[in-house]
């Protein structure tokens, strides 16, 4: 779910800019591929079985400890329980329907679709993600393409909002680390 975004960004880059209709139908291509495996997601989901399903766990970094063993000090956790599996379909349609929606954007849409397709790859790495240290990584991965597409592409008021936007996130951050 987290990768398949990053892939679509990594092909976009490699597209020149000025191929408007190639990078429109590459990104709906991928839009759709994320809401065809969001949707397998939720309907392959036992529902009755409840708790965390799907789960994918990697080591990511280990510590030796004061006796010298090894200690688990940051791994990836993912997987997808009852509200997650939801809220990913929710976030694979609001994609494919954001990507079809955006075929009117004229003015640097190649970088308008790298951004947005970070932004959604960090709100699928929230949802799914289950250590802490994963989560932030992904909620500050989404933060900074929001706050670029905001300030880009935003409506007529875009820099109030932009900095409004910029003041809240970081209180937020802020209230949750001290937490």
């Amino acid at each position: 779910m987290v990768a398949l975004p990053i892939l679509g960004c990594f092909i976009l880059f490699f597209i020149p800019g000025h191929r408007a209709n190639l990078v429109r139908w590459i990104s709906t291509i991928f839009a759709f591929a994320v809401l065809i495996i969001s949707f397998y997601f939720f309907l392959s989901f036992d529902h009755s079985e409840g708790g965390r399903q799907f789960i994918y766990e990697y080591e990511w970094l280990s510590l030796i400890g004061p006796w010298g063993e090894s200690q688990r000090a940051i791994s990836m956790s993912v997987g997808i329980d009852g509200i997650a599996v939801t809220m990913v379909l929710l976030t694979g349609i609001v994609m494919f329907t954001g990507t079809v929606v955006s075929w009117n954007i004229n003015v640097n849409n190649k970088d308008f679709f790298i951004l947005y397709f970070l932004l959604l790859s960090g709100v699928f790495g929230v949802f799914i993600a289950y250590d802490l240290f994963f989560f932030f990584f992904f909620y500050e991965l989404s933060v900074l393409p929001m706050y670029l597409l905001i300030g880009k592409w935003g409506s007529s008021s875009k820099f109030s909002s932009f900095e409004r936007t910029k003041e809240y996130s970081a209180m937020k951050l802020t209230l949750v680390l001290v937490a």
